[in-house]
């Protein structure tokens, strides 16, 4: 559709496209909004609770975090460890779910672009978080540091679709 363009998913599901000028900032557009998510966002709350047997995605609240960085980085790692033992057990169930019928096996599948792109997510927080100076000690895993650079307002112009 477009060249270059960056599509954001937010909590709600809406789904937003930016257009930069050009394909070089594509992935700084990408990095700073991750970086901005990793930085701000407050812990999400609990899935809502329902007699409906469907998988309930937990909801993200639209406020920023009063967390400092290292307690974000604990969370996010903790949340990170529990997904992965989460996506873990919900593999193993793939098949018996699959027999189970159409509508299980498509909550299966809903449960599970979830958990991977929740693992995802929360991996790239980390990976970000990393970057920080005062927290590169409390990573794990080494970060692979990137050279992207501050975006001016003048480099980019939105294109609301």
């Amino acid at each position: 559709r477009f060249n270059a363009a960056v599509h954001v998913t937010l909590a709600n599901g809406r789904e937003l496209l930016f257009q930069p000028k050009d394909s070089s900032t594509s992935g700084q557009w990408v990095y700073l909004i991750n970086e901005v998510a990793a930085l701000e966002s407050a812990p999400p709350l609990p899935a809502p609770v329902s007699s409906d047997s469907r998988f309930k995605r937990p909801v993200y609240p639209d406020t920023k975090t009063s967390e400092t960085a290292r307690e974000r980085m604990v969370r996010y790692k903790s949340i990170l460890q529990t997904l992965q033992a989460q996506r873990d057990e919900h593999l193993e169930a793939k098949e018996t779910t699959r027999r189970a019928g159409k509508h299980p096996f498509a909550a299966w599948q809903e449960k599970d672009q979830y958990l991977s792109d929740s693992i995802r997510r929360f991996s790239g927080y980390l990976s970000i978080l990393s970057e920080q100076p005062d927290l590169r000690d409390d990573v794990s895993e080494p970060s692979s540091r990137s050279s992207v650079r501050r975006l001016s307002p003048r480099m980019c112009e939105v294109s609301w679709v």
